[in-house]
């Protein structure tokens, strides 16, 4: 659900009037990241990670655990994605459309996705 107000650090989408942001969980937001440098190639997906523990150990931990956790939920992920560019509106909401096919691929595992992502947080 979408609400006003400031913007939190959770895992509530929450749009901030004075900035006109909305944020959502993080992992949501990296979960394409590690599949799309898999599709570029696995070793794109490897120097990724490389780059990550390097500049973003913190994030990496949150990968580590969120994303494996992810994957059960993944299904609802689709909706909440598609009512936030419901939400952004215009070509601003458009990469929401695109998270929400990520994840309706995470949910089917169509491409092997959950494999990909395991193995991307297995590497960490």
């Amino acid at each position: 659900m979408i609400s006003t107000g400031h913007i939190e650090r959770n895992n509530r989408v929450v749009h901030d009037n004075d900035s006109g942001y909305v944020v959502f969980s993080e992992v949501k937001a990296v979960t394409a990241i590690p599949l799309a440098a898999h599709e570029n190639s696995p070793a794109t997906s490897a120097a990724l990670l490389e780059e990550l523990k390097d500049s973003q150990p913190e994030l990496v931990e949150r990968i580590k655990r969120g994303v494996p956790a992810m994957f059960p939920k993944a299904y609802r992920w689709v909706g909440e994605m598609k009512e936030i560019a419901g939400f952004v509106g215009g070509e601003e909401g458009n990469i929401y459309h695109g998270l929400a096919e990520v994840y309706g691929r995470v949910d089917e595992s169509s491409k092997g996705e959950i494999e990909i992502l395991n193995e991307f947080v297995k590497a960490i």
